[in-house]
C-alpha cells in the first residue's frame, strides 16, 4: 500500500507556489512530518495531497491510482485525514465519533449496524480507558481530538493513509 507524490506544485497563485517539484512515497507504516512556521503552507499542502485543493502541477497517487479514480467513499476508505482542530458544537460522544469514522462503509443514507457498533466497541476496548467510551468530546484538549480521531481512524481500517494536521501548542 503506498502513498506518492509525483511532481507536485500546489499554493494559490502559478506565479508563487508554496512548494515545487514535490516527490515522496510513503509505504504503509511509514511516518513523515511536514514542519514549519504559521503561515508557511502546511495545511494548503495537505489538503492539496487529499484533494481538497488541486495540484498546480502534479498528482496524488494511492496504491499507484490517481485521486481522480476514486469515488469519494471508495477514497475515504483508503485515505484519513484529520483536519486542524475545530470547536465541537454538538455534544457527541466518543462512541458517536467512532461509529462517525465508518460512514465510508455505509450507504448514503446507511446507519450503523450491529458490525459497527461491535467494531467501535473493540476499538474503544483499545483505548483502555472508561473517560473515552462515555466522555463527551467536547471535554478534550484539541491534541488529544486529533489523537484520538487518528488512532480510531487506523484501528477501524488498517488499510489506509492517515494524514494529520495539528497546531504546536
Amino acid at each position: 500500500m503506498t502513498l506518492e507524490i509525483k511532481s507536485g506544485q500546489c499554493g494559490y497563485s502559478l506565479e508563487n507556489p508554496i512548494i515545487s517539484d514535490l516527490n515522496f512515497r510513503l509505504e504503509t507504516g511509514e511516518v513523515m512530518a511536514v514542519l514549519g512556521p504559521n503561515g508557511c503552507g502546511k495545511t494548503t499542502l495537505l489538503n492539496t495531497i487529499v484533494g481538497i485543493n488541486s495540484w498546480q502541477l502534479g498528482q496524488t497517487l494511492v496504491h499507484g491510482r490517481p485521486l481522480s479514480d476514486y469515488g469519494p467513499r471508495e477514497l475515504w476508505q483508503q485515505l484519513g485525514y484529520v483536519p486542524q482542530a475545530r470547536t465541537n458544537v454538538f455534544a457527541y460522544t466518543v462512541m458517536d465519533m467512532v461509529l462517525l469514522r465508518r460512514s465510508a462503509h455505509l450507504g448514503t443514507f446507511g446507519r450503523p449496524g450491529r458490525v459497527d457498533r461491535v467494531s467501535a466497541r473493540r476499538v474503544l476496548e483499545r483505548l483502555e480507558s472508561a473517560i473515552w467510551r462515555t466522555g463527551c468530546v467536547m471535554r478534550f484538549q484539541a491534541g488529544n481530538c486529533s489523537w484520538f480521531s487518528l488512532h480510531v481512524r487506523s484501528w477501524l481500517n488498517q488499510r489506509f493513509f492517515s494524514l494529520m494536521n495539528l497546531n504546536p501548542i
